[in-house]
């Protein structure tokens, strides 16, 4: 699937306003805990075979900008596959700012990072306005990764509009790669929970292509949301499409179910 393709699928759908449930915004109390299954599968060329991801996630929210998730899977690419975990947590910090804290690892290692750790801070300025910076390090068999990320944003009714900037470098490589990412979403619900995004990215990056870690010029877009039919249950879904220079390009979507209660 083209850029053009995703960007003429996405704009429709971001003014347009699906009918309200009959929840009313303080229907859904915290503390909630919430379960999402996803399965994602996505071709990719260069007779590099597919791509599949199935994964199971608790989210707990304890209060305003204060939760614990933990996340298991698996994840096949290069026809190799990997077990994944990850554990994090979101904490307040006064009243404006939070910190996002996030470790993962999978036991085999062949595709995805040995261990992957990041930790970011928010603060919303007022206005709709926030900004953030984060700081995230993985270490691969033979390599390690740093990147470092700096993203502003700001909330104009029911939308979002973001920009982040990342610089990823590797150990075994001098200088670091930049990276663009635009983002508008619009939610929508009696809740406003609710949401539907689109997502365009473009610069160099680190990518594991299966035989080696390298830095490679990226461009992506996928358009992505969240639509609960009611209180309790909710359909994510994700289509996406990505190309590394002339190496290859791999296109493809997810479905999640997710239960809140």
């Amino acid at each position: 699937m083209k850029w053009s393709a995703l960007i003429a699928l996405a704009l429709p759908l971001l003014s347009w306003s699906p009918a309200s449930g009959s929840d009313s915004p303080d229907s859904v109390p915290l503390p909630n805990t919430q379960i999402l299954m996803t399965g994602t599968d996505e071709a990719v060329t260069d007779n590099r075979g597919s791509w599949s991801d199935i994964s199971g996630e608790i989210i707990q929210s304890i209060a305003p900008r204060e939760s614990l998730y933990a996340l298991g899977g698996t994840s096949s690419r290069f026809n190799e596959t990997d077990p994944h975990y990850t554990v994090g947590g979101y904490a307040p910090l006064g009243t404006r700012a939070f910190l996002n804290l996030e470790g993962s690892f999978s036991p085999t290692h062949l595709v995805l990072p040995q261990t992957d750790l990041l930790g970011s801070v928010e603060d919303r300025l007022g206005g709709g306005w926030g900004y953030a910076g984060g700081y995230e390090r993985r270490f691969y068999t033979d390599v390690g990764a740093t990147i470092y990320s700096l993203m502003l944003d700001r909330y104009v009714g029911n939308y979002r509009f973001a920009y982040r900037a990342s610089a990823a470098g590797l150990s075994n490589v001098a200088g670091l790669a930049l990276t663009h990412d635009l983002r508008a979403t619009r939610y929508y619900g009696a809740r406003g929970d609710s949401s539907v995004g689109l997502d365009l990215t473009a610069g160099r990056d680190v990518e594991n292509i299966g035989t080696s870690v390298l830095v490679s010029p990226v461009r992506g877009a996928s358009i992505s949301g969240v639509h609960w039919f009611e209180r309790s249950w909710a359909l994510d879904w994700n289509l996406e499409t990505q190309s590394l220079n002339r190496l290859y390009s791999r296109s493809g979507a997810s479905l999640g179910l997710r239960f809140r209660f």
